[in-house]
């Protein structure tokens, strides 16, 4: 079980982590039971925290990781002190007006990675070898990547951005797929 914070918009701290974690036990396998990154002008906004959150369940996938878990639900009542500043931006929901729960851009980002990853198991999972970015083959379901425009050699039927939730155009040649995943990480589905 290892921790992994952000300090701003790369998951390079995260791969330091889990890199360290497989090093010191190279058989054992490895649980990210908390990351997270705030949502604030210490860390990288709401839209930020969204692709940061996609792009370490992503990484994590890549190298092995076999759970994730995202730290913060909701944000605290206003006016409650926390020691150190601590968390009280990381979370997937803010507090509105009176109380209230809303989404910040990474709740329906998580929902979206959660509908793609539904039942799916480990070990369908694998790792992808790609010239401009990076990502996972998820079994039959399809592809996670990120990047460039990200060549698959393989049919697909249609890509969405998990951050927004917007298709994304896939460029056909032949028997393969060109996807722009520039702006984070995108679900090509088979």
């Amino acid at each position: 079980s290892i921790h992994a914070y952000h300090e701003g918009p790369g998951v390079e701290l995260v791969r330091r982590a889990i890199g360290n974690a497989q090093g010191m036990a190279p058989s054992k396998p490895i649980w990210l039971t908390e990351t997270s990154v705030p949502a604030d002008a210490r860390g990288v906004g709401e839209d930020g925290q969204a692709r940061i959150l996609l792009e370490t369940v992503l990484l994590a996938l890549e190298l092995g990781v076999e759970r994730v878990f995202w730290h913060t639900l909701f944000d605290p009542p206003s006016g409650v002190p926390l020691p150190r500043g601590a968390m009280a931006t990381h979370s997937l929901l803010r507090r509105e007006q009176g109380g209230q729960l809303g989404d910040k851009p990474a709740a329906p980002a998580y929902r979206a990675l959660a509908g793609v990853l539904n039942d799916l198991p480990r070990s369908a999972v694998s790792a992808l070898e790609l010239q401009d970015g990076h990502g996972v083959m998820l079994g039959e379901r399809g592809w996670l990547v990120s990047g460039r425009s990200i060549r698959l050699p393989v049919e697909a039927k249609e890509a969405r951005s998990l951050a927004t939730g917007e298709a994304v155009p896939l460029e056909r040649s032949d028997s393969s797929v060109r996807v722009d995943a520039t702006a984070g990480v995108v679900f090509v589905s088979r």
